[in-house]
């Protein structure tokens, strides 16, 4: 569901994009990175909507970030290497050179979103939140 802010009304339109589904905890991946490869799962299920023909697994696309020095541990995937990987098989991303912070800086990137969404074009988004915990930190 997209959401409109015009003045204090709030419009809503539903956009349905088909995309192929990755799931990140798939038997077939790595265990030791199936809570590290979001990022590299979203890039996926762009490549196979990009080209259907597309058939390089999710932890080769791990291999090929990780020889482009893409992961910092603790942290996650780097953009810059999520782009690249995308451009290695033909499709053109950008991303956010900067995060948004305040509200005005996220009620512009709310509307690069919906530009993106309305044109039929999927969107990954990047979420950090302080408080979640890592599958792979102890108690």
């Amino acid at each position: 569901m997209q959401m409109h802010k015009i003045g204090d009304t709030v419009r809503m339109k539903e956009i349905m994009i088909k995309l192929p589904i990755c799931n990140q905890h798939d038997a077939e991946h790595d265990l030791q990175w199936s809570h590290r490869i979001c990022a590299v799962c979203s890039l996926w299920m762009l490549l196979k909507l990009h080209d259907p023909k597309f058939n390089v697994s999710v932890m080769d696309l791990v291999k090929r970030g990780l020889a482009k020095n893409g992961y910092l541990e603790n942290v996650g995937w780097k953009h810059a290497a999520i782009v690249e990987l995308a451009n290695d098989f033909g499709l053109e991303l950008q991303y956010a050179k900067k995060f948004f912070y305040t509200p005005e800086e996220k009620e512009s990137g709310f509307l690069i979103i919906n530009h993106n969404l309305e044109n039929g074009q999927p969107v990954l988004v990047s979420v950090h939140s302080m408080s979640r915990r890592r599958l792979d930190m102890k108690p």
